[in-house]
């Protein structure tokens, strides 16, 4: 969407107060902006995903640590 609203005819980046520019620049700042937050959008993910799988880690130690009381008092 970003490369989009930033094309046409570097409206945008004029209201925003940037007057120097050359003909295309509108549209570059909005891929370099859109790259930016697809690489964002990745590592967010990825970040969500890594603490849903400690999540997952500390249920396993929890149900392991109680199989292993559960054996030990069967043993006694």
């Amino acid at each position: 969407m970003l490369p989009l609203a930033f094309s046409s005819s570097d409206g945008l980046l004029v209201q925003m107060g940037f007057t120097q520019l050359l003909p295309g620049t509108g549209l570059l700042v909005g891929l370099l902006a859109g790259v930016l937050l697809f690489l964002l959008g990745i590592a967010g993910g990825m970040l969500l995903f890594a603490i849903g799988e400690c999540f997952n880690v500390l249920i396993a130690i929890e149900a392991n640590t109680r199989a292993a009381v559960d054996l030990l008092q069967k043993e006694r």
